[in-house]
């Protein structure tokens, strides 16, 4: 989730091919020399990948299919990211899960801080980094219950719970919800 801050910290380009390469340079570094454990997860992953290709090789236009332009998204390429990202992540069992919430929490935070900023320079719907205000207002509903858990025990969370909040509300972001 932080590889849009990286890119295009502004959300004006949602679909640049070059977050693509970013993902996958990070992903080729962190998955070297790493086994992915067996699993009925990692099974779902693989069919699914075998059907989605199939699919995307069988399509009338198969390079947009395996590769993404913008109304279909992500294609083929943006799945495997998923899938590796998956996988880099269910091999770091020294990674607690504390860890992980505390990335979501932080990288949500900054793509809505981005969002504000963009709301304060005019942006009528603003999208943070995530090039959309419905993806914005995704990774709001994903990020904020967990932010309010956290905010139990961490008046930081509480920050991040209110900023995420007020993006929410700048996105107009209703379908998210």
């Amino acid at each position: 989730m932080a590889l849009p801050l990286v890119v295009d910290a502004w959300g004006f380009h949602r679909f640049v091919a070059l977050r693509f390469c970013i993902a996958a340079a990070i992903l080729a570094v962190g998955l070297r020399g790493v086994a992915v454990r067996a699993s009925a997860v990692a099974q779902a992953w693989a069919v699914f990948l075998v059907v989605l290709t199939t699919s995307a090789m069988l399509a009338p236009d198969a390079w947009p299919a395996l590769l993404g332009d913008p109304v279909r998204m992500m294609g083929v390429l943006g799945w495997l990211l998923i899938a590796g990202a998956w996988a880099l992540g269910n091999a770091r069992p020294d990674v607690s899960l504390a860890t992980y919430t505390s990335v979501l929490v932080w990288a949500a935070t900054a793509s809505c801080a981005i969002a504000i900023g963009q709301w304060m320079t005019g942006a009528a719907r603003p999208s943070g980094s995530m090039g959309n205000p419905i993806f914005l207002g995704a990774l709001v509903c994903l990020a904020l219950p967990v932010a309010l858990d956290l905010a139990r025990s961490e008046w930081t969370y509480r920050g991040a719970a209110l900023v995420m909040t007020l993006a929410l509300v700048l996105s107009q972001a209703r379908g998210a919800t």
